[in-house]
């Protein structure tokens, strides 16, 4: 085991990844809380499975990391070496922990329709983190339509960059979520069908990779309703290629009442959809009540 001073923009992911371990074998052996942030000058301890391995004849330290499934670089930390220093036969070297492969992460971002100057600049500094841009949003009508949304130099400043555009879709009218609304679509077979053709036209139109359905305040007792438009939608865009998500109230449990939280139902989105997005701001963002000023 070794010992290691918390730095600037450390986290145990990145920590983990630098010494070669898994996040979970540093947050076990400090006994970290992992939804508290490490604090620069904190020392931790690095758990540590290492092996010692004696460098024979012909080996480098590229082909050593192959051997064991380690990186070079994790090799190099461990063993306080720098990328020019030289390895010889006989030389015993720290072999790190193999590191475990979580998967990959996908990442959206929302973004409101300003001025073309704006837009570029945003996505531009934000398309290396991103897999997805979201312009947000289209408001369905009763019918089944679509509000436009200028939001052209956003979709191609982000395909530009390697970012797929994500068509939003929200049942937002005047400066809120409309609740009557969104209860009658759900009770409107033809309005359904109306809106997934509007949605189908427009994604090609304008060269949209999917959609993030946001249907919010949405009464209870429609919530199987909501799971079977969803059903519906995912049964039509799927053949055509596209992904679907959706955005969900932040519960900590299966809340079932309630404009809010009540008509989602995490299970059934799970289930449904390719993905969610839990939207967490609503517990505390920089403008509410719950911050300091």
């Amino acid at each position: 085991m070794s010992i290691y001073v918390v730095r600037p923009g450390d986290s145990t992911w990145s920590i983990a990844r630098k010494f070669g371990v898994s996040p979970d074998s540093i947050i076990k052996t400090n006994d970290l809380n992992p939804r508290e942030s490490l604090v620069v000058g904190q020392s931790i301890v690095i758990p540590s499975r290492e092996r010692a391995y004696r460098v024979k004849a012909g080996d480098s330290l590229w082909s050593i990391s192959q051997k064991f499934g380690v990186s070079v670089n994790s090799i190099l930390n461990l063993n306080n070496m720098s990328s020019s220093s030289a390895i010889y036969p006989g030389m015993i070297i720290r072999i790190p922990e193999k590191s475990k492969n979580y998967g990959t992460i996908e990442t959206n971002g929302f973004i409101q329709p300003s001025t073309d100057e704006k837009e570029t600049r945003i996505v531009i500094d934000a398309a290396p983190y991103l897999t997805y841009i979201t312009p947000f949003s289209h408001h369905i009508t009763a019918d089944g339509g679509l509000t436009p949304l200028r939001d052209e130099t956003i979709i191609a400043v982000g395909k530009n960059n390697r970012v797929a555009p994500l068509l939003s879709v929200t049942n937002l009218s005047g400066k809120n979520f409309d609740t009557e609304l969104i209860g009658s679509f759900l009770n409107d077979d033809k309005a359904q069908n109306n809106l997934i053709n509007n949605m189908i036209d427009m994604m090609r139109r304008k060269g949209y990779y999917g959609t993030i359905v946001d249907f919010e305040r949405i009464p209870p007792e429609d919530r199987t309703k909501y799971n079977r438009f969803l059903e519906k939608l995912v049964a039509r865009l799927h053949p055509l290629g596209y992904v679907v998500g959706t955005a969900l109230a932040p519960k900590t449990y299966d809340v079932k009442a309630g404009a809010w939280h009540g008509a989602h139902d995490y299970s059934a989105h799970g289930r449904i959809v390719d993905f969610v997005i839990i939207m967490t701001y609503e517990w505390g963002w920089s403008g509410g009540a719950d911050q300091n000023n």
